[in-house]
């Protein structure tokens, strides 16, 4: 872009929130008006083809205009001490699954055309959205001074809101003498083939449920998002990861739909 423009520079949206708040949308988006006119950050037009695309695939679209939904249902965005964390981390591999965390966080807290990943990117806030997640990128570079993927991975290719409230879990005991301090609750198997959405942890709550305020006196202890993939639009078992075939030689990373881990606490 600096090719043609030397000094064109990109719009990021600091989505880093301080602890205790929900955030917000940046007025330059959240203003439906600017100059007296409508304001196109606001809000975008979606394309009938699009529109009709979607119709034909079973996953139409929030509105014929973009729209969002900030922070339903209490969901917040990522607070500064998330990202300061996330910068400080040298780790490549644990970098980068917390900036997606981060990143599916934003998506999901917008909610609406940005809380979908067939629509997302139709919303104008989607690109400063982005430019903040390489932001973070270059700041993490900068920071850990040329740390980089480990090499093993060099040559691997790149791949191309319901409410429910689970039954209580129970924590096994510490031992005899011992008592918790902190803990962390692994989830295995995370279907992200569907829409998006988010998982709140709570501890000794058993009746806790979606209007449970999210604070310690109430038994908050975490949540993590799911950025849906929004289901298949290709071919049959396109979407499926045990359709694909591969073998020991097959360096590709794990298909996009195999089940996820996710942490929470």
């Amino acid at each position: 872009m600096r090719d043609r423009v030397p000094d064109a520079t990109l719009a990021w949206w600091n989505w880093a929130t301080p602890d205790g708040e929900i955030g917000a949308v940046p007025s330059l988006f959240a203003e439906q008006q600017a100059g007296g006119a409508a304001n196109s950050l606001f809000s975008a037009k979606v394309s009938d083809q699009a529109l009709a695309e979607g119709e034909a695939g079973g996953r139409p679209a929030p509105g014929p205009s973009t729209l969002r939904e900030p922070g339903i249902g209490g969901r917040r965005l990522p607070r500064a001490s998330e990202v300061f964390e996330l910068v400080e981390t040298r780790d490549f591999r644990t970098f980068n699954a917390m900036l997606e965390e981060l990143h599916g966080q934003v998506h999901v807290w917008a909610g609406g055309h940005m809380g979908q990943i067939p629509w997302s990117g139709l919303h104008p806030i989607f690109w400063a959205h982005h430019t903040m997640v390489d932001r973070l990128w270059r700041l993490w570079q900068i920071r850990h001074d040329a740390v980089g993927p480990p090499p093993e991975i060099w040559g691997q290719a790149l791949p191309p809101l319901e409410r429910f409230v689970s039954d209580p879990l129970a924590v096994p005991p510490p031992s005899e003498g011992y008592c918790w301090s902190s803990a962390e609750l692994l989830v295995y198997g995370v279907d992200h083939s569907g829409p998006s959405y988010e998982v709140r942890v709570f501890v000794d709550a058993p009746d806790a449920d979606a209007q449970t305020p999210l604070e310690l006196d109430a038994g908050y202890a975490g949540c993590f998002t799911v950025f849906g993939h929004g289901g298949c639009y290709g071919d049959d078992d396109h979407c499926d990861p045990n359709a694909r075939f591969s073998d020991v030689y097959d360096v590709r990373l794990p298909h996009r739909s195999e089940l996820q881990t996710k942490i929470a606490g």
